[in-house]
């Protein structure tokens, strides 16, 4: 009887501890902003004597709250801030560019915080529509953009002023970019460089941050497996259409918490070129389709999320390549222990080849 009370006991202790601990587990610091960016389309491609730019502006509204370290990445990253972006562009071309209205994840990098003054280095990802894309009928003056619905990317550093009030300033500077990766053509792509100012309202208290110390994973080696699919147009804005399919497997070595670096196989077929087979009357084979290649890869780990960079050099190119080498940037996020979810980018240097979607397995 004496050891079920003094079980009893033990269990209402922990109990209690477990409310108290909760207790003092505060709501994260939390923000919203209004902005207004304005700047000039950025002609990297060099068409301004076939289209007229004018003074592209936004407006935009954002939610982010301040990471506090009960993660063990948040620490790692020095607190990011994350959060959601709705965004309005209109690029001062109704008749040929139209307007965007964008969606998007935000993180902001801290990289000098006080009561007065906060520097951050923002990205923004997410997907955009726009209204006045390329149309043969209707619109062939459009040679940037071939679709409604494109990636939208935004990066660039920003400052927070008074930050000692509810109510402070905001402004900085960015790159913002719209692209199908060549879904669809034309996909030259749209290309601002803003200014943006604005004004922040803190919704809730700020938090003290967590110190903890986190037990290092002492796996030093990891592999992965990934399939993935997508799709492009190729020759000329409506043309055909043709299905991709990649395999992806490699390795990489951990050097820290936050990096690994590592190497793997491709194998990549592409029957897009079967355009340019039929254009200039010449014989093919399912084989002239596929690619192989062997890549250098390198990784950034935020939690379950790594950024990936790959640069690849072909065994065995496809007769319409663009060279001997190729580059893959992306994302894979881990779903559970072994899945992985995968969304990157193929390109040539800065020309994007297609959009791969996949899944894939680690070990």
């Amino acid at each position: 009887m004496k050891n079920l009370f003094s079980l009893f006991i033990l269990i209402f202790a922990a109990l209690e501890l477990t409310a108290q601990t909760a207790d003092t587990i505060k709501p994260l610091e939390k923000f919203v902003s209004i902005q207004y960016s304005r700047g000039p389309i950025f002609d990297h491609r060099k068409i301004g004597s076939l289209m007229i730019f004018g003074m592209p502006y936004g407006i935009s509204l954002q939610y982010w709250m301040q990471t506090d370290g009960r993660k063990q990445w948040e620490s790692q990253y020095g607190y990011p801030q994350l959060g959601f972006a709705a965004h309005y562009f209109n690029y001062d071309n109704k008749e040929i560019l139209g307007q965007a209205f964008a969606g998007a994840a935000i993180v902001k990098f801290v990289l000098h915080q006080d009561r007065i003054f906060l520097f951050n280095i923002g990205i923004q990802a997410g997907i955009s529509y726009n209204t006045k894309p390329f149309d043969k009928d209707n619109n062939i003056y459009n040679q940037l953009i071939g679709s409604h619905v494109n990636f939208f990317l935004q990066a660039g550093p920003e400052i927070e002023l008074f930050r000692n009030k509810n109510v402070f300033l905001i402004g900085g500077f960015n790159f913002i970019h719209f692209s199908d990766g060549a879904t669809k053509l034309p996909n030259l792509g749209i290309n601002l460089m803003q200014w943006h100012v604005g004004a922040s309202y803190r919704i809730s208290p700020s938090t003290p941050h967590y110190t903890r110390s986190w037990i290092q994973d002492a796996k030093k080696w990891q592999g992965n497996t990934i399939i993935s699919f997508g799709w492009r147009e190729a020759g000329q804005p409506c043309g055909p259409t043709y299905f991709i399919t990649t395999f992806n497997t490699g390795f990489y070595r951990t050097l820290t918490p936050k990096n690994k670096v590592g190497a793997g196989i491709d194998i990549m077929r592409d029957p897009s070129d079967k355009y340019y087979y039929v254009r200039n009357e010449k014989e093919y084979s399912n084989s002239d389709f596929t690619s192989l290649g062997l890549n250098l890869r390198y990784g950034l780990v935020i939690g379950k999320l790594t950024t990936i960079i790959q640069w690849g050099f072909y065994l065995k190119e496809r007769e319409n390549g663009d060279g001997t080498s190729y580059h893959r940037i992306g994302v894979n996020y881990q779903i559970t222990r072994h899945i992985l979810a995968n969304l990157s980018l193929k390109t040539f240097y800065a020309r994007a080849e297609y959009i791969e979607f996949g899944v894939g397995w680690q070990w």
